[in-house]
């Protein structure tokens, strides 16, 4: 079951074990300069189906090979891809002009089918793990091969939004009959098309010569499947990758004073949270727990400690740029003396509140760490903790969505960067209700009414207001708004986006 528990003493040893440098020697060929990037991540891709996978690692790669209509710079501004210009066609409808350009890796022109087939297939399939970000899209009329109307059932304040982020990769209608096949080897109109996955161990493209944007910069572009930082950072500094993803902050100066990479610091959209089981029948369940659970976190010394000061405290899954009540970002409630009272008027004496908390393991940057520091503040109060830490793919299949059984530490990102995304999955029918069975009908109404609202002003209050209700109720936890650190050779010059996405059409050779 890949089960790793804790005692209380190893916990308490934590922060003096926090200055230990991790040590690995990996033999590694150097890279070749100027015709190949080698990229290493943490975990592998799930599926290059890009409806069918909801996690950022796997868009983050399937970007280079899948084309949105529109696609946000790295400053997150809305920029045109394979959509050239878009206008309002009444309330609930907006016109998109594609390119007539584009072709298809196997050769076939691209089309307004292909946003067609892609969008309805997003908005109706049950299978789309994004179905309640694409299911207000009612259809897409074809007007030509080139111009398309997408009609919403209800006004849409943030369509452009949903077409520009993850789960919006377009998709090729005329290969609708082998969507299983492309799963596993894909066919986009991206600058980098499929050769090779070997899972758990490395996906590698080339480059696309006829792309309309032009040919990329390198001919060959490879993600390697590195889950220890150690590693990762080891084979950056001795020339086995280009780009090393999600660098301890401990690991900085070594690469720093390399000479032959740098860490670049990036902002994410993505919170470190703990979603909560709130069932009856968990220990959970009882709003006082959850609150001592809440109260006995020092946010800012998560940061502090594990992360060299680099983020913000967050007291929900809200990240920069996500508009919210003032109170619920860069602020945080520690107070331990008061979360030890509230076990005591919950029935709990020292010790006897026995959670189990979950985790993953090299997935976000310090996350078993984290757990393992969360596990000391809730002892601290009066919690027993049993802490286990999953590997990515077992933490998706068995918890994330599913089963928290008390206190899951997650990643949660924001590619929309809009308040009712960060809100959407606690919905009365939300994805996140079985992993946390929280249903609030105040929340879930100023939610959905927030989806659908023009006015702005109206609109944040409403969702303003749903923002308070789960920081009082607590089906989640906030901790950090994340940043991220990425080691990045000193032979390229390439910028992290905000987004996560590891777009390397940018990536230039450097001067």
């Amino acid at each position: 079951m890949n089960r790793s528990k804790y005692t209380s003493s190893k916990r308490h040893t934590l922060l003096a074990s926090l200055v230990a440098a991790f040590a690995l020697s990996l033999g590694a060929a150097p890279i070749q300069a100027q015709t190949s990037i080698i990229v290493a991540q943490a975990s592998d891709i799930r599926s290059f189906d890009p409806q069918r996978v909801g996690n950022t690692i796997s868009e983050a790669i399937a970007i280079n090979i899948y084309d949105y209509l529109i696609m946000r710079d790295g400053n997150g501004v809305p920029q045109p891809s394979l959509a050239t210009a878009w206008e309002p066609a009444g309330d609930t409808a907006w016109r998109l002009w594609l390119r007539d350009d584009v072709l298809w890796h196997d050769g076939e022109r691209f089309t307004a089918e292909d946003v067609k087939f892609t969008l309805e297939r997003a908005a109706r399939d049950p299978e789309s793990v994004y179905l309640s970000t694409f299911e207000i899209i009612n259809e897409v009329e074809i007007v030509n091969d080139f111009e398309v109307i997408i009609h919403t059932d209800e006004p849409d304040p943030i369509l452009l939004s949903r077409i520009n982020r993850t789960g919006a990769g377009i998709m090729p209608a005329h290969h609708a009959d082998r969507l299983p096949e492309l799963a596993v080897s894909p066919i986009g109109t991206g600058p980098y098309r499929f050769v090779e996955w070997s899972r758990d161990e490395y996906v590698h493209l080339e480059a696309f010569p006829d792309h309309w944007r032009g040919a990329p910069h390198y001919d060959e572009l490879t993600f390697r499947v590195i889950p220890e930082a150690s590693t990762r950072v080891n084979e950056l500094i001795t020339g086995g990758v280009h780009i090393a993803t999600n660098v301890p902050p401990a690991d900085a100066p070594n690469i720093n004073n390399s000479g032959v990479a740098v860490v670049l610091p990036h902002a994410t959209g993505r919170a470190m949270v703990l979603q909560v089981n709130t069932a009856a029948d968990s220990v959970t369940g009882d709003p006082r727990v959850r609150e001592a659970i809440d109260l006995s976190i020092d946010n800012q010394l998560l940061i502090d400690v594990l992360h060299d000061g680099y983020g913000t405290p967050t007291r929900l899954r809200i990240s920069q740029g996500v508009v919210a009540p003032e109170e619920l970002y860069g602020q945080y409630l520690y107070d331990p003396e008061r979360a030890a009272e509230l076990l005591l008027e919950a029935g709990y004496s020292f010790g006897e509140a026995r959670i189990t908390l979950q985790g993953t393991v090299s997935r976000y940057p310090q996350d078993s760490q984290t757990a393992e520091l969360l596990a000391v503040m809730l002892e601290s109060v009066g919690f027993t903790v049993e802490l286990e830490l999953l590997e990515w793919g077992v933490f998706q299949d068995r918890v994330r969505f599913k089963n928290v059984e008390n206190l899951a530490l997650d990643g949660l990102g924001n590619s929309m960067l809009d308040a009712w995304f960060a809100l959407r999955g606690y919905i009365c029918e939300g994805e996140y209700i079985t992993a946390t069975s929280w249903c609030n009908e105040e929340f879930t109404e100023l939610t959905n009414a927030g989806a659908v609202e023009i006015n702005q002003e109206l609109r944040t209050e409403q969702l303003n207001r749903a923002f308070l209700i789960m920081a009082e109720e607590r089906p989640e936890i906030g901790l950090i708004d994340l940043m991220n650190l990425a080691g990045v050779s000193t032979e390229i010059d390439w910028t992290p986006r905000p987004d996560e996405l590891l777009w390397i059409f940018d990536a230039t050779p450097a001067n």
